[in-house]
């Protein structure tokens, strides 16, 4: 998070602002667990060379298919000469590099030759603590080569317009670089969380602070180079040695330079790295020589000079990686539990356990709401008290073969109805003690097992649109409506051969969409030839309505009697049908016929009228 500075009035206001805000603000490390000088690994970079060839012949192999992409190393973007392709492989990811030309006559010496292909594996970049304050840290290697800025105009300027200097840490393309391609390799989505934005201070010009015209404004970065004030802290750095960095195998094959005199009998292992610091030459810069000294002048084009970056990160938030909500596998893992309007869908594999093997269990929040429990096809098993706490349940719906245990839903004493699409194993004691349940199952799919107690088993069939009930069972609408979402929410024309008329409704419908294998509203449906007669609150009428229209009224919580009709054979409209039903309407009067004969005239005269 970028520092802000804030103007206060006077102390008590001061005081009150840093009361009100403390809040917002992350804590940022952990000084009581970290000091200066600890070493920590964090994030990963390519480092190390892979030679084994059994394993660089698996890396070719695996990474065949994949195309090799262009690095940002020279000048000259539309004749790019370096080309990298990252692969994992088990448990490890690692880079390969090929390159047409050398950033340095290094590459050579320490064997890596053009246009022949190196892997480098992904190793934990390890970085010390400066600040645990802060959270700042600094690599531990030069971990890459990469120039100052790429763009040279006129000798001295990053930009054709000439109104920035080569050595602007705003506006470089290292800048760019460290927050673009490094940051996308090194870090991980979980890691990068644990980087903390701040705001560099980049007002000192650098290595002379008489120079003030190469200093920039300041940059808020989450990856940057070090400064020379940074680098020049006694209480982070005592001496040169602390500032001694080598390159990595892999920093060494892109170019980075030590500058080494062939007439020394060994060379040495420390490498030059840069700082955000400008020299007072507006194409110099500030670097780290090879003992650890800090020294200014060196090129901002170089092709070879070293990378080691620097970052702030929240400790606490590093202490916590890898760390996760649930670590102990749950008896729910292959279970989905998604819950709206009354309706709690189960989906998933294997068996619902008993409920109080997750505290609190996944449905615990729809205890006091849940009227319908639907379990998907694929469920196996429903254990002893799977559903314990939904006392209000009503409705149970099983989508396909499934075995109720014993106590399953002894918990459930007000669950009345049950509807099968497929077979079912029941034990005895499958439901409440004192349930009285109507248990409809297809004919062809009878249930298996012991009897359940209480129950009351109703078969039937599904062919042709029709839905038939075997042994003239009767059921309430509501069971009709929920044998409908089981067996006829395909948007298939549907007629119904038995129904019984009640006089409430206090949910929406859903059905079964078999494409998206979900319930939905049923408002979206169409079924041909169903019907229903209501009779609206207030209104002494009967009108017949559509299913569709049914279920807008339902929601509006404009339904009080009503009864479903249809026609057996044709599916056409009730007015044709001369079914017997349970409650007759009652006949308009002689009185009411002949007075909605008047108003229908006189509506007909008045529109004659009205266009003359």
């Amino acid at each position: 998070m970028m520092k802000t500075k804030r103007n206060v009035w006077s102390f008590s206001l001061s005081v009150l602002i840093l009361i009100c805000l403390f809040p917002l603000y992350p804590i940022i490390g952990n000084a009581a667990d970290y000091h200066t000088g600890d070493v920590i690994d964090f994030g990963s970079y390519p480092q190390t060379l892979i030679s084994e060839e059994t394993l660089v012949a698996q890396l070719e192999a695996a990474s065949a298919e994949i195309e090799w992409q262009p690095m940002w190393y020279t000048s000259d973007t539309a004749n790019e000469a370096y080309f990298y392709k990252d692969v994992l492989l088990g448990e490890n990811e690692y880079r390969a590099v090929r390159f047409t030309k050398w950033n340095s006559n290094a590459q050579s010496r320490y064997g890596y030759e053009k246009d022949t292909v190196y892997w480098f594996r992904f190793d934990p970049i390890s970085w010390t603590v400066l600040d645990p304050e802060t959270g700042l840290l600094i690599a531990n290697a030069v971990l890459d080569t990469q120039p100052y800025n790429h763009t040279v105009f006129n000798g001295n300027y990053a930009d054709a317009d000439h109104l920035y200097y080569l050595n602007n840490y705003a506006h470089s393309t290292i800048r760019t670089w460290l927050n673009g391609a490094f940051y996308d390799a090194a870090f991980s989505e979980e890691e990068a969380e644990v980087l903390v934005l701040r705001e560099q201070d980049n007002s000192m010009p650098g290595m002379d602070a008489t120079y003030t015209q190469y200093a920039c404004e300041n940059t808020g970065d989450l990856v940057f180079l070090p400064s020379y004030e940074e680098v020049s802290n006694e209480e982070w750095f005592a001496g040169n040695p602390d500032r001694v960095r080598c390159g990595t195998a892999y920093a060494r094959a892109l170019g980075v330079e030590n500058y080494y005199d062939q007439t020394h009998e060994a060379a040495p292992e420390n490498d030059f790295w840069f700082l955000r610091s400008p020299d007072h030459i507006p194409n110099k810069q500030g670097y780290i020589g090879l003992a650890g000294q800090v020294f200014s002048g060196i090129d901002c084009c170089s092709f070879d000079v070293g990378v080691c970056p620097a970052v702030y990160a929240d400790l606490s938030a590093y202490d916590r990686l890898g760390e996760t909500d649930d670590p102990v596998p749950s008896a729910y893992d292959s279970l989905t539990f998604s819950y709206a309007d009354g309706i709690l869908f189960v989906s998933g594999t294997g068996e619902i356990p008993t409920a109080d093997e997750a505290d609190p269990a996944p449905f615990a929040p729809y205890a006091e709401e849940c009227r319908v429990i639907i379990i998907g096809e694929g469920i196996g098993a429903v254990a002893a008290d799977a559903f314990a706490g939904l006392d209000g349940v009503k409705k149970l719906i099983l989508n396909g073969p499934i075995a109720l245990e014993a106590n399953a839903f002894a918990a459930n004493g007000s669950l009345d109805t049950v509807i099968c699409a497929s077979s079912a194993e029941l034990d005895a004691d499958a439901f409440a003690a004192d349930a009285a349940i109507s248990f409809f199952e297809p004919k062809a799919a009878p249930h298996t097992g012991t009897a359940a107690k209480n129950v009351n088993v109703i078969p039937y069939s599904f062919a042709d649109g029709t839905l038939t009930f075997e042994g003239g069972a009767a059921m309430d609408t509501y069971g009709l409506l929920d044998l409908m979402a089981v067996m006829c929410g395909y948007y298939e024309p549907v007629r119904f051969v038995c129904f019984s008329s009640y006089t409430s409704l206090d949910a929406p419908f859903y059905v079964y969409n078999k494409t998206a294998g979900d319930y939905v509203p049923a408002e979206n449906n169409t079924l041909s030839g169903v019907r229903f007669s209501v009779k609206v609150p207030g209104e002494k009428d009967w009108e017949t309505v559509t299913f569709n229209d049914f279920c807008i009224l339902a929601q509006e919580d404009a339904l009080g009697t009503f009864r479903l009709v249809a026609d057996i054979e044709t599916g056409e409209d009730v007015q044709d049908n001369d079914y017997e039903i349970t409650e007759e309407q009652p006949p308009e009067s002689v009185f009411k016929r002949v007075l909605k004969w008047l108003v229908g005239l006189l509506n007909k005269l008045f529109s004659i009228f009205s266009k003359l």
